[in-house]
Order: structure tokens, then C-alpha cells, then sequence
């Protein structure tokens, strides 16, 4: 819990509650879910044919890749929602 806690783990659920407007939050929030739990699945699928083909350490560094790439890209281009209520984010976009 506490690795998830601190990780990129709970980023959808939520910058999701806090980036759509109300009028389209329900289905953005599903969207953006069903997303990640694709994502999910995939890693899950494609985990042991890679560490498979490429071994533990090169299937480990490709995920830490992708995992600093969504470390630059959420740093980069979502906006900070800190102290602002959700009419404010919904002026604000």
C-alpha cells in the first residue's frame, strides 16, 4: 500500500476527479479508469514474455522508462489543482 501510496499509482484517480468539467466528469472519470486498467493488463500480459526475451533487469529498465516518461509528462503538462476548488479548475480550462 504504501509504494502504491507514494508512486504514480492513485495519479488517475485523482487528476481525474479534478481535471474534467462537471458537465462531462462522468464519463471522462470512465474513460480515463477503463484506461489504466487496460494499461494494467497489458503490463501483465506482456511482463513474462518479456522478461522472457529481454531478462529481469532489461524488462524492469523499459518499465522505469515509461514510468520517467510519465514523470516528465505530468510535471510537464498537468496543471496544478492545488488549493483551487473544482469551479475555479473549470474556469481555469
Amino acid at each position: 500500500r504504501i509504494a502504491f501510496s507514494i508512486s504514480l499509482g492513485p495519479l488517475p484517480y485523482i487528476i481525474t476527479a479534478e481535471i474534467f468539467p462537471a458537465s462531462c466528469r462522468a464519463s471522462g472519470v470512465s474513460l480515463c479508469w477503463a484506461m489504466n486498467w487496460a494499461s494494467n493488463f497489458v503490463v501483465s500480459l506482456t511482463f513474462p514474455d518479456m522478461n522472457h526475451l529481454i531478462g529481469a533487469s532489461g524488462t524492469f529498465f523499459l518499465y522505469s522508462a515509461v514510468c520517467l516518461f510519465a514523470i516528465w509528462f505530468v510535471k510537464s503538462f498537468v496543471p496544478e489543482t492545488c488549493g483551487q476548488s473544482l469551479e475555479e479548475l473549470e474556469n481555469n480550462i
